[in-house]
């Protein structure tokens, strides 16, 4: 006799969920993303297992208790935006609810569009080279990178980075330098990209 429970809760299987994967972040990068998060604190998860492109890709990574913080680079990724899943399993093959991440990747396609911020004067005296540069209004736009020939006879590079638009350089000994611009796509990119170089000679 059943009682009255029906025989379908008899033979009905218990779910069991684990502890999800929380303060989930994406940081967008060159042809790459990193997903982080903070150590979960359900004991019981044991590996994570990432899906984007509609769950079609997946890549797994065994979980430690020592780690306070993960952080996970998934590589070859084609420019464009993507939704990131992530859901942790026990021993038992138990699962968590689908914790998601929404992320751009960025690439070639984005780097040809960036110019280079110009050069506005160059003025060598006294041995120091003052190159002073228009000030951009990007807001992606990271620093000018100037390459040239130091007194010891090696190729140097310094960064000027915004909002300066000043460098005075003091060991300069070439007839030229060489410049671009650098980008930072998002505030929190972990990849920097570049506008194509100009060279400009020194008299």
């Amino acid at each position: 006799v059943l009682g009255s429970r029906g025989l379908g809760d008899v033979y009905k299987r218990q779910i069991v969920y684990i502890g999800k994967v929380d303060s989930l972040k994406a940081y967008a990068g060159r042809n790459r993303v990193m997903l982080e998060w903070q150590k979960l604190l359900d004991p019981r998860a044991k590996t994570a297992k990432i899906f984007w492109e509609n769950r079609t890709k997946s890549t797994e990574l065994q979980l430690t208790d020592k780690a306070t913080l993960t952080q996970v680079v998934v590589e070859d990724l084609a420019e464009g935006s993507y939704v990131f899943e992530i859901c942790t399993y026990d021993t038992y093959g138990n699962s968590s609810i689908m914790s998601e991440v929404p992320c751009a990747v960025y690439g070639d396609v984005y780097e040809k569009l960036l110019f280079n911020t110009k050069v506005k004067t160059a003025v060598l005296k006294n041995d120091v080279l003052t190159v002073t540069f228009a000030a951009s209004l990007e807001p992606t736009f990271f620093a000018s990178e100037i390459t040239y020939m130091s007194s010891e006879g090696k190729n140097k590079t310094v960064l000027l980075k915004a909002p300066a638009t000043q460098v005075k350089i003091d060991d300069f000994a070439g007839d030229h330098i060489t410049y671009r611009s650098v980008y930072l796509p998002e505030e929190t990119a972990i990849d920097y990209f570049y506008s194509e170089s100009d060279e400009l000679e020194i008299n």
